[in-house]
């Protein structure tokens, strides 16, 4: 069973369709799970949405890792391309912060406004107080 205790912290939209969202929750490795195993978990989930949602579509992923500030993240990408065209992309990034699951969210059709979202994204600098 899949719990969603996110907390947003912020959303950054150019347009419907092309934003930038960051969120967190809480993550104890030792009452939840494995964190990696739990990312993968939750794309292969993101993955077979899509699937079943549009039949249509054309559905790719990747999974790897990028390095923002010195800070290794999860990196999924999922690629949907619909019968009319248009392409989504949708990039999540995870990080465990002590006990803080931080994703960062980038979704866009637009090449341009991903292009700047996830250059600014890679440009970001990290500080976190995990304090609540």
């Amino acid at each position: 069973k899949i719990e969603n205790n996110t907390k947003t912290l912020f959303t950054f939209r150019r347009t419907a369709f092309n934003f930038l969202e960051s969120n967190f929750q809480n993550f104890d490795e030792k009452v939840d799970w494995n964190y990696k195993e739990s990312c993968n978990y939750a794309y292969n989930i993101l993955y077979e949405s899509f699937k079943k949602q549009k039949p249509e579509a054309q559905v790719d992923s990747s999974f790897g890792i990028e390095i923002f500030d010195n800070i290794t993240f999860y990196r999924f990408l999922l690629k949907i391309q619909l019968e009319n065209g248009v392409v989504m992309n949708m990039y999540m990034f995870n990080h465990l912060f002590e006990k803080k699951d931080l994703t960062i969210s980038v979704i866009y059709v637009s090449i341009m406004d991903g292009v700047l979202l996830l250059e600014s994204l890679r440009k970001s600098k990290f500080n976190f107080s995990l304090k609540q």
